[in-house]
């Protein structure tokens, strides 16, 4: 047991940690446990846990590696960028003509329906009728009229 300590106290923290949490699953701790004894975050267990249940290495195996092996094994991995949303171009010709929609709707005698004939007819690809009754812009127009006291 002396051995296992004095080797453990030259890893970097880290190395450690790593080693006492998949220690202590294969004990059957749970992570919540786990986090709990060792005080790191359940998160951080679990992502060890995750880790060492995906690379196909045996617990002796990666109790065998030294702290080369193990930090690019456990290392954390760069998280992929988001690509930026494109919009279809139908979308945004819709969305330019939802301000003034949006207007005309608040005066007298514009329904939605009248507005999407007018839209069929500017428009080259429309939405269906359906899509088109469902924007958003009408149903925050909806919402805050049903919010209004009398």
């Amino acid at each position: 047991m002396a051995s296992k300590v004095q080797s453990n106290a030259n890893k970097p923290i880290s190395m450690v940690k790593i080693l006492q949490v998949l220690r202590c699953h294969a004990t059957g701790l749970g992570s919540k446990t786990i986090a709990a004894h060792l005080g790191i975050s359940r998160t951080t267990v679990k992502k060890y846990i995750h880790i060492y249940q995906t690379c196909g290495k045996s617990f002796s195996e990666i109790m065998s590696m030294d702290d080369m092996e193990l930090y690019v094994l456990f290392q954390e991995q760069p998280r992929a960028e988001k690509k930026p949303v494109e919009i279809a171009p139908r979308q945004a010709e819709l969305d330019s003509l939802l301000p003034s929609y949006s207007k005309r709707l608040k005066r007298r005698g514009w329904t939605k329906e009248r507005l999407y004939r007018e839209y069929v007819m500017i428009s080259k690809d429309p939405f269906a009728r359906s899509q088109f009754m469902a924007l958003p812009a009408y149903a925050s127009r909806r919402t805050k009229r049903l919010l209004k006291m009398p």
